[in-house]
């Protein structure tokens, strides 16, 4: 019985790291080729006639990071974030995110409209 519970560990620690590189490889990469490398398939290169790049900044973050608590910043942060997943979840985009918050938009004929600025 002892032998069988170091085993079990070491299972569950595997799941546990594979239910994270899954969940990592679904938010680096759209849902069609987050499938397909999950799957070991090749993933092409698709052309797409037209895109919206969308870069985000928080105006004065270094001024706010430098005068608000590190938690605070942190739960502003998880706010903010929580709420920019539930709208491109909402809307149908895929985001990619980096250093800095970066939305690549796949409109796929999901929208009629564009914004221009």
């Amino acid at each position: 019985s002892s032998s069988i519970s170091p085993l079990a560990e070491v299972i569950k620690g595997q799941r546990a790291r594979a239910k994270q590189l899954n969940e990592i490889l679904y938010d680096v990469f759209p849902p069609k080729v987050a499938d397909a490398l999950a799957e070991g398939r090749k993933v092409e290169a698709e052309a797409k006639e037209m895109v919206t790049i969308f870069f985000s900044d928080i105006v004065g973050f270094t001024t706010i990071s430098s005068t608000v608590p590190p938690e605070k910043i942190s739960a502003m942060l998880g706010r903010l974030y929580t709420a920019f997943d539930a709208l491109s979840r909402e809307h149908g985009v895929f985001k990619a995110s980096g250093a800095m918050r970066i939305v690549i938009v796949m409109l796929e004929g999901r929208c009629n409209h564009h914004h221009h600025h």
